[in-house]
């Protein structure tokens, strides 16, 4: 169940976890400066969670196992995993919000970042892919 809770009110979203069991147990959040979901056209689940001071933020997927947090940052705003197109524009759109920035300046730092992992991601042997 993912949750945020402002100041000890009431419940302003749950969600409950639509994918199987072995995906294990989804993220239970209590704070974040920025809090956001997102289920693409498949049903599968996403969350960040953001730092605004630390300009750094978690992502968990249930289609890649809820269990495993997936760090980034402004430094590294694109995962090390394969997102569509619909799940990236989300992605910006939760760095654009975070950071307070527009989303065509955010689009264009993770469009370089995402083909920069692209090509480090070609140059490995098949046999080391994750």
């Amino acid at each position: 169940m993912i949750r945020k809770v402002c100041d000890g009110r009431s419940r302003l979203l749950e969600i409950d976890n639509a994918h199987a069991a072995n995906s294990g147990e989804p993220p239970s959040l209590e704070t974040a400066d920025y809090l956001a979901y997102f289920e693409n056209s498949h049903g599968e689940q996403w969350v960040f969670a953001g730092d605004r001071a630390k300009q750094t933020a978690s992502l968990w997927g249930g289609d890649v196992g809820w269990a495993k947090c997936h760090p980034i940052s402004t430094e590294q705003m694109v995962p090390d995993m394969v997102l569509n197109t619909e799940e990236s524009w989300w992605l910006m759109a939760c760095w654009a919000a975070l950071l307070h920035r527009g989303v065509h300046d955010v689009a264009g730092q993770f469009d370089t970042q995402a083909r920069e992992r692209a090509k480090r991601r070609q140059a490995k042997p098949t046999d080391q892919r994750p």
